[in-house]
């Protein structure tokens, strides 16, 4: 299963992105092609992707990535010492940038990162400088030599959980709801480490698949994601702007209201004022109203005039048509 198998359907844009890399074949600079700190990075001779640096740093690799709907994340970590909060490795599931040290909106894998022997493998979401964990792993798990698989999982509706094996199988390290973070440019890694383990990350065996973020208007609910990469928008606010219901208006009981919908049977509400409630001239019999305002056919707000025909509206939602002659 070794290389790289990239597939972009577009309809009309890029919908679903798949890629899978274990090295095999010797280098990780093509098919696909990870930008970052190159020069810590290499394919070693078991054809893993391993940090070879000497000096205490922080380093990252990043490869593009837009599947965050419907999607899964699944890979391999080996770091040959015991984690602390000096030395620990992330994977980036999600990245808007290509430097995963600095600001940054994403979700990343933490393996790794705490004092003592608690370490374990948690999901974060992280918004510009500032980390939230999600789902805080089983302590413990990773806090010597680790060498484990992990899975993610997201669904359309922003369900995460986090699969974890230790031995042979994936188990549950628990499940969160989070839609903050609704779209991704790049998968990474990041290693934090000093110089005595500057050489000892290792990855590999990456699998990612899933959808980009794409919206429908729906002019009754709202703007959604079906989570088939295929929308009509291909941002939120885009389709927000767009999914606008035009006012439209009914005849109902006399009065002109808008159903809310953008299929009232008027365009506008002058055009339903016309029709709607006509009471002719008006003997003044019913003194409890109060006038709010004085329309012209137009639905513009005037003031009174003789001979011109002009909607009285009411503090009880009535209008009144009124032609004075005299």
């Amino acid at each position: 299963m070794k290389k790289l198998l990239l597939i972009l359907i577009a309809s009309p844009m890029i919908g679903f992105g798949q890629f899978t890399d274990d090295f095999s074949d010797g280098d990780f600079t093509n098919n696909p092609s990870w930008l970052g700190d190159v020069a810590v990075f290499e394919v070693d001779t078991n054809f893993s992707l391993h940090l070879n640096d000497s000096v205490a740093n922080a380093s990252s690799l990043v490869t593009p990535s837009q599947a965050i709907i419907n999607g899964e994340w699944i890979f391999s970590v080996r770091l040959d010492f015991s984690p602390s909060a000096n030395n620990f490795a992330k994977v980036y599931l999600t990245s808007d940038m290509v430097d995963l040290s600095g600001p940054l909106n994403g979700m990343y894998v933490k393996i790794g990162g705490q004092s003592g022997s608690v370490d374990d493998v948690s999901l974060y979401t992280q918004t510009g400088t500032n980390s939230t964990e999600i789902i805080d792993g089983v302590a413990g798990l990773v806090s010597s030599n680790p060498d484990v698989s992990v899975k993610v999982t997201r669904d359309v509706f922003g369900n995460w959980e986090l699969f974890l094996d230790t031995t042979g199988g994936f188990f549950t390290q628990g499940t969160a709801f989070d839609t903050s973070i609704i779209s991704s440019e790049y998968f990474g890694v990041y290693c934090k480490y000093t110089i005595t383990r500057s050489d000892k990350f290792w990855f590999d065996d990456f699998s990612v698949s899933g959808f980009t973020s794409s919206w429908d208007c729906d002019l009754v609910t709202g703007c959604y994601d079906s989570g088939t990469g295929q929308g009509t928008y291909s941002s939120l606010a885009a389709c927000q702007s767009a999914c606008i219901i035009t006012p439209t208006w009914d005849c109902v009981s006399g009065n002109c209201q808008d159903p809310g919908t953008g299929n009232g049977q008027y365009s506008s509400l002058a055009a339903c004022q016309a029709v709607c409630n006509i009471t002719g001239i008006n003997d003044n019999k019913n003194i409890s109203k109060k006038v709010e305002k004085i329309i012209d056919v137009l639905g513009r707000e005037t003031s009174f005039k003789k001979h011109t025909p002009l909607f009285y509206i009411y503090d009880d939602g009535t209008v009144e048509k009124r032609i004075i002659i005299k």
